[in-house]
């Protein structure tokens, strides 16, 4: 499993635009993902769930991808 913390530095946030540009690329790939924002924890490859964290700028994030690819 990798896990990383990560900002949201887009002044824009994690828009719909960038959700979809992020699940899009999650989706290529066998390996579970989870984003987790202040203990809400979602499916990374879901738009739905992701526009759901409301994660704006300054937002902090964690990234988790366990898988064999």
């Amino acid at each position: 499993m990798v896990q990383k913390k990560l900002l949201i530095d887009n002044k824009l946030g994690l828009h719909a635009r960038a959700a979809v540009k992020f699940v899009n690329l999650a989706n290529r790939y066998i390996s579970r993902v989870k984003i987790i924002k202040n203990g809400a924890k979602i499916d990374g490859k879901s738009i739905l769930g992701i526009l759901t964290l409301a994660a704006t700028q300054g937002s902090i994030i964690t990234l988790k991808v366990a898988g064999r690819d």
